[in-house]
């Protein structure tokens, strides 16, 4: 019945009085229970009353009879740190500051700092305020009094605040910071202030126009990239005639166009298209096309006329450049695949333009850029021929392995002469490496490949006899050596020889009755029939199959130690390759050791090792052994033994054809032959026609012949 008084009148008369004080707490009548807790003298329960009764008059504003209630609680329990604590809240509120802040000192509760410094700043304490806060580690708060009161009354806070702001992660208060501190001239800490708010622009800003810090601000707007930044950068470096900067951080800006015009406007065109090559766009590029051609500079119009889309008008441009261009019309060619175009750089090449040839590795590279690899192939094989003529091997092995490597890729049948080239030039290239690991038996046996084919080394003929002859003796091939010995006394080859290494020759020969049979060559099985056949023999007796070669011994390869190259793609023997790296990695460390000792150092992982093909890096780790399906997979493609049998059935098929036309032809001839007359007129002006078209493609064959130094290699070579 809500009779609360009549009910504390029948607690108050019964054996357990104290109901009416726990009924008084629950109804939180705290004035009520303060009175019952001290008529009844329960000291006990006074001093939590006075704590809840005091927070209730402190929430009312009631502060001065608050602050006594809280004093009563505090002269029962001296050490109770609520009713300490509401004394200093009140105590300050009613603006008893010292004693409040001493009480607030003395408790070191972080909360009654907050709470105390609040209350110090309603009351415009800025001072007091902070020093509370800071106690509590509130430096946000802090802050906040020191950017929106105490500087802006006294300058000279700026350096006491520094070291609080350096503490605060509010961007806000850092940008408010910075711009006091530029009013007042401190640019270092405005700086600082701005870098912890992460206003890049602003930190560029400062460093250009207050710090003289100008190429780190230089390097902070590359870096952010942002916009404005770099637009403060561009408008600093015109100011200061610094057109490139100008051009550079305007692009970085987005004012792709004002750049532009101020290349144009200080001749700095190079310029502005070395910022943005990986980002020009089609209109950009036509742009810079139409003011290179305006400068006569043609190379470089043409370059942009094909970033644009434009490949007429760039292989124009380049035409007209000459020699000097080539390259880029190659690529333009290539990247266009349009017919018109590939003739006209063709007439170009073979010399129509201006009755010069080029160099037959023009014609190699447009073949390659329009991934006419049989063409290239052919191309590719007169031009490594040429450069084996002339002695730079490594040129012609470059030539050969790539075009392999092609064709390969592309699932275009190898010639044999191509195979073989690279089996004689890369044997050649495997001796040096024998010989730099002092393995004269595998040395010697490749250059008896060599030596085989002598003929096609003309510039260096003598030395490799000479090296032949050297080898077999260390490797113990007598009879070989004694064989090319006395090739070497020849009348026509004596004279060439170095005096004393000619007597050393002289004694071999003279030594013929010492000469025994030497060593039989090692043997491993044909991969094709298993039979076993010197480890250098590349065909299969049994099927004149050709084998395979391993790039790093030059022997034939074996099902069960076949492995591929990841840098070539051509075979090699597993456990060999394995060897190679190992003896490369080990004579590598002796070199930088210095150790001339027999023992070999330790493997160096630092080290590296390039393969024998294309000369890329190559470790253990990335080899794999292959299965005997993949093995024998490439041995089929190797010798293009599917192309062969589709050839075989297409000879077939035109035979049939051939005898179908003969019959077709034998029903027709009376009705051909009655209507011969009446074609006849048009006939021959046809055929007048055909021969001026066949007379100048002649012409243009015949220029292509000029320019590659010789005869073209028929597809029945190839």
């Amino acid at each position: 019945f809500d009779d609360y008084v009549y009910a504390q009148d029948l607690f108050l008369s019964s054996s357990y009085p104290t109901a009416a004080l726990e009924m008084r707490k629950d109804l939180l009548q705290w004035d009520q229970a303060l009175k019952l807790a001290e008529a009844l003298q329960l000291s006990s329960e006074i001093p939590f009353i006075c704590i809840q009764y005091g927070q209730i008059l402190e929430f009312k504003h009631d502060i001065e009879l608050a602050l006594k209630i809280y004093e009563n609680a505090v002269q029962l329990d001296s050490a109770n740190t609520i009713a300490l604590s509401g004394i200093a809240r009140c105590s300050l509120k009613v603006g008893n500051l010292r004693n409040g802040i001493r009480l607030a000192n003395d408790i070191n509760d972080n909360q009654l700092y907050i709470d105390c410094g609040d209350i110090l700043l309603n009351q415009k304490q800025y001072n007091e305020a902070v020093t509370l806060y800071l106690k509590a580690s509130q430096y946000d708060k802090a802050a906040l009094i020191y950017t929106k009161y105490l500087i802006k009354q006294d300058k000279s806070k700026i350096k006491e605040a520094a070291s609080i702001m350096n503490k605060v992660q509010n961007d806000s208060l850092n940008s408010s910071f910075a711009r006091l501190c530029i009013t007042a001239g401190n640019y270092i800490e405005a700086m600082k202030a701005y870098e912890r708010a992460k206003d890049i622009d602003k930190v560029v800003e400062l460093k250009l126009r207050n710090l003289d810090q100008i190429q780190e601000a230089f390097d902070i707007a590359r870096q952010s990239a942002t916009s404005q930044g770099a637009q403060v950068v561009a408008d600093y470096c015109v100011e200061t005639k610094d057109f490139r900067g100008a051009i550079e951080f305007l692009l970085i800006a987005n004012k792709s166009e004002d750049a532009f015009k101020l290349a144009i406007t200080n001749n700095l065109m190079d310029i502005y298209t070395s910022f943005i090559q990986d980002t020009i766009s089609a209109d950009d590029a036509e742009k810079i096309a139409n003011y290179y051609e305006k400068q006569q500079d043609f190379g470089k119009a043409g370059r942009y006329y094909s970033v644009c889309g434009k490949y007429a008008k760039a292989l124009s441009l380049f035409i007209q450049c000459g020699d000097r261009e080539i390259d880029e019309a190659i690529a333009v060619v290539g990247k266009s695949q349009n017919e018109k175009l590939i003739h006209q750089l063709i007439d170009f090449l073979v010399g129509e333009k201006d009755g010069v040839p080029k160099d037959p590795n023009y014609i190699y590279r447009l073949h390659m850029a329009l991934k006419k690899y049989e063409d290239a192939a052919k191309t590719a094989l007169i031009i490594a021929r040429q450069e084996q003529d002339l002695g730079n091997y490594s040129l012609a092995h470059s030539v050969i392995s790539e075009i392999i490597r092609h064709l390969e890729d592309n699932n275009i049948r190898v010639s044999l002469q191509i195979r073989q080239l690279f089996i004689l030039l890369h044997s050649y290239i495997l001796v040096k490496i024998f010989v730099k690991h002092n393995d004269h038996v595998n040395a010697a046996r490749l250059l008896l490949r060599v030596a085989q084919n002598i003929s096609k080394f003309p510039q260096h003929m003598i030395p490799i006899l000479i090296s032949t002859v050297i080898e077999c003796q260390r490797g113990g091939l007598k009879k070989s050596s004694y064989e090319y010995a006395v090739m070497l006394m020849r009348p026509e080859h004596r004279l060439s020889i170095d005096v004393n290494i000619r007597r050393k020759i002289e004694m071999i020969v003279r030594r013929k009755s010492s000469i025994v049979d030497e060593t039989p060559e090692d043997l491993s099985p044909d991969p094709i029939s298993n039979q076993l056949i010197p480890c250098t023999q590349l065909e299969s007796p049994v099927t004149r199959d050709a084998i395979p070669m391993c790039i790093i011994t030059g022997k034939h390869l074996v099902l069960d130690d076949w492995c591929f190259c990841p840098n070539s793609k051509f075979p090699a023997l597993y456990s060999e390759y394995l060897k190679f790296i190992e003896r490369e990695i080990a004579l590598q460390s002796k070199i930088l050791s210095g150790d001339n000792t027999d023992n070999q150092p330790q493997t160096n992982g630092s080290l590296i090792v390039n393969d024998p093909v294309v000369n890329k890096p190559i470790t253990a780790n990335d080899l794999k052994l292959c299965s005997k399906e993949e093995a024998l997979a490439y041995i089929q493609k190797y010798n293009d033994i599917k192309s062969k049998e589709n050839d075989a059935n297409n000879v077939k098929e035109d035979s049939n054809a051939v005898d179908n036309k003969t019959n077709s032809e034998d029903n027709d001839a009376s009705t051909n032959k009655s209507k011969s007359n009446s074609k006849n007129d048009a006939n021959t002006k046809s055929t007048n026609s055909k021969d001026v078209r066949n007379r100048r493609e002649r012409n243009k064959r015949a220029a292509a012949n000029a320019l590659i130094g010789g005869k073209m290699i028929d597809d029945k070579d190839m």
